[in-house]
């Protein structure tokens, strides 16, 4: 029983699509980090507090898509990946669309506990994240269904995650973290791209519209080449135009050599796996975007 109880937790556990959650992590620790070298104090509790309630709502948002996906008939049996909540019957439908607002409850309980613990602005901002998390599959927004799930990403994991992050940690609302948030968020975008490269086909079946249909894929595949190189652009300009980063962030740019696999991959039509590799790289760049902002305060 235990056995089977533990089999049936891993399964779930893999998917909700844990591969996707360091590029929360990092965008927030990026800013928590410039926010420390600016100001030399920060509120670690609140600060921890806020990117459990931000993880839980990147999870709820994996469970609505899988959900939606489902039930708009976009994911079926042969076309998805491994570990898929609903098409693996790891869990039923309604219980998958249940654990979605379980996700989302506890990241707004926290938002709660927040907002009456020094951060007022903290239940605008949960709320503002989970109608983003909801509404871009969900019913009756259907954002990425529409070709704006990309602009809900940046919303998401380019606006309120970084300013979230930043006003846990000082009560202050700035433009300073969304110039940091920046570089790690644009990878949301990268991963997405790819995955509706990739789905083109299923998707254009379902009726379903993504801009890698409105562009077509070639041009889709193009846009995802730049995109690939947009995180190291946007750590240049916040080092030298708005110079909020550190010189120490050039470091970062090590990470663009593993692009070589990742767009030989493409070219190849080599699409399976790519968008795990793709977010492989914005592990790799998160880990290195985060290390060298730190070390500015060892130097």
């Amino acid at each position: 029983m235990i056995k089977m109880i533990s089999s049936k937790l891993v399964k779930v556990l893999k998917g909700i699509r844990p591969w996707s959650l360091p590029m929360t992590i990092f965008d927030y620790i990026a800013v928590v980090l410039v926010t420390y070298i600016i100001y030399l104090k920060i509120n670690l509790t609140l600060i921890v507090l806020g990117i459990i309630g931000s993880i839980f709502l990147h999870i709820a948002s994996n469970i609505f898509n899988d959900y939606f996906d489902f039930k708009k008939n976009i994911d079926k049996e042969g076309n998805v990946r491994p570990y898929h909540l609903i098409i693996d019957k790891i869990l039923s439908p309604n219980i998958t669309l249940i654990f979605g607002f379980i996700s989302s409850a506890i990241a707004i309980f926290i938002g709660l506990f927040l907002t009456f613990n020094g951060r007022p602005l903290s239940i605008i901002l949960g709320l503002l994240g989970f109608l983003l998390a909801y509404g871009y599959s969900g019913f009756p927004f259907y954002l990425k269904y529409n070709a704006l799930g990309e602009i809900t990403a940046y919303l998401a994991w380019g606006i309120v995650v970084p300013l979230g992050a930043y006003y846990l940690a000082t009560d202050k609302i700035s433009f300073v973290p969304l110039i940091v948030g920046l570089p790690t968020s644009v990878y949301l975008f990268t991963v997405m791209n790819i995955n509706n490269i990739r789905d083109i086909n299923y998707d254009k079946n379902s009726g379903a519209k993504t801009i890698a249909i409105i562009l077509g894929k070639y041009k889709a595949k193009m846009l995802f080449f730049f995109e690939l190189f947009m995180p190291y652009l946007f750590v240049m300009m916040g080092i030298f135009v708005f110079k909020v980063l550190p010189i120490t962030t050039l470091l970062s740019n090590i990470t663009i050599l593993y692009n070589y696999v990742i767009i030989r991959n493409a070219i190849n039509d080599n699409l399976t796996k790519l968008d795990v590799n793709t977010a492989m790289q914005a592990l790799l760049f998160g880990v290195m975007y985060t290390f060298s902002i730190g070390l500015t305060k060892f130097l």
